[in-house]
């Protein structure tokens, strides 16, 4: 008899499980989609099943013509997406960040967590050689364990003082007001003027300008200095390093 077919007497037992959280602020993450990509042949058998077993009970979700989801429980989805002859399992992050997956066959797992609603605030993290083991004599199933940072798109540096900093030393700007122009992210430099934006949108750079001006428009203001602006192209779950050096008035 195979792994799967010894599982399927054994129920609600938790096969992977995790957290989700912010890789800048450490902060927990709502809402992250945890997307099963890649599973063993027995995994597969499995799911075959599933689709067999709901079929008809697929339907379109949202805003996403090409995605038909049917839910298994609570927290697990099965999603077929455009042409896949194999659906998905997936899953979201509860409030406190974690997510788990229940009655998985043995294997080895492969994991794509994103924040699909934030765009592209937040970048990808794949984990693979996630293993899931089953004790045949308890027949129980030992969890595989995925605690997982997911990338924002950020911008950090430096505000200084242009004067008082020296070539061995550089004096921060306290409470330097940064800002995404014409967005809302704002954030205010420490007491050494360091500075961090995070979960920015990204823009595209225009292939067929490429000496446009970087966007986004970071713009620095303190009180007592002259305002700076500065443009920065980024990538999708980039941390970009941005430092300005302020005048005073």
């Amino acid at each position: 008899m195979s792994a799967w077919m010894k599982l399927e007497p054994t129920r609600h037992q938790v096969a992977i499980a995790g957290v989700v959280s912010d890789a800048q602020t450490g902060q927990v993450m709502h809402g992250a989609e945890v997307k099963i990509e890649r599973g063993s042949t027995d995994f597969e058998r499995w799911l075959n099943l599933k689709e067999m077993q709901y079929r008809d009970r697929f339907r379109a979700t949202g805003d996403r013509p090409d995605r038909k989801s049917v839910q298994l429980n609570p927290s697990l989805s099965l999603i077929l997406e455009g042409d896949t002859q194999l659906p998905h399992l997936l899953t979201y992050t509860a409030l406190d960040g974690h997510f788990y997956f229940l009655d998985l066959p043995a294997g080895v797992y492969t994991l794509v967590v994103s924040l699909p609603a934030a765009g592209t605030r937040y970048g990808t993290v794949r984990v693979d050689d996630l293993e899931v083991t089953q004790d045949s004599n308890a027949d129980t199933i030992k969890r595989g364990i995925a605690d997982i940072a997911l990338p924002p798109t950020t911008i950090k540096g430096r505000v200084i003082d242009a004067q008082a900093s020296t070539e061995t030393r550089k004096i921060g700007v306290v409470m330097a007001r940064v800002q995404v122009e014409g967005g809302q992210e704002v954030t205010f430099s420490d007491r050494t003027g360091q500075y961090l934006l995070t979960g920015l949108e990204v823009c595209q750079k225009p292939s067929n300008h490429p000496s446009a001006s970087p966007k986004p428009i970071i713009k620095v203001s303190a009180q007592g200095y002259q305002s700076l602006s500065a443009g920065v192209w980024l990538s999708q779950g980039e941390v970009k390093d941005l430092d300005f050096s302020l005048t005073r008035t």
